[in-house]
C-alpha cells in the first residue's frame, strides 16, 4: 500500500518508451488503485474509485483519475488523434498529487 505511488510512477516512466502508452497508462492507474486500497484485481472503475475515496483521496483527484482512465481508453480504441505523451505526463502528475507529492 505504501509503495503504490512509487510503483506507479516507475511504471509510468517505463511506459514512455512503449509503443502503446495509453494501454500502459490505463493499466498503471488501475494497478495503483488496486495496490493503494488492497482491492482484488478486476474491480470496476467505480468500485476502485469508491475504495480510493475511502482512503481519503480528494474528490477532485478522483475525478481526474477517472477522466485519465477514460482518455486512455479513448486513445486505445479510437486512434491516436491526441499525443499520448500528454496523457502520460498528466497521469504522472495525478499520481504524484494523490500521493501528496504534487
Amino acid at each position: 500500500r505504501r509503495n503504490a505511488g512509487k510503483v506507479a510512477l516507475v511504471s509510468l516512466a517505463a511506459a514512455a518508451g512503449q509503443p502503446d502508452i495509453p494501454s500502459a497508462v490505463e493499466t498503471t492507474l488501475r494497478n495503483y488503485a488496486i495496490q493503494k486500497t488492497s482491492a482484488p484485481p478486476g474491480g470496476t472503475t467505480e468500485s476502485l474509485r469508491v475504495l480510493l475515496q475511502r482512503e481519503g483521496i480528494d474528490e477532485a483527484l478522483l475525478v481526474r483519475w477517472q477522466r485519465l482512465l477514460e482518455q486512455a481508453a479513448l486513445l486505445r480504441y479510437g486512434g491516436q488523434a491526441d499525443d499520448p505523451r500528454v496523457l502520460l505526463d498528466e497521469a504522472r502528475r495525478c499520481i504524484a498529487a494523490m500521493e501528496g507529492r504534487g
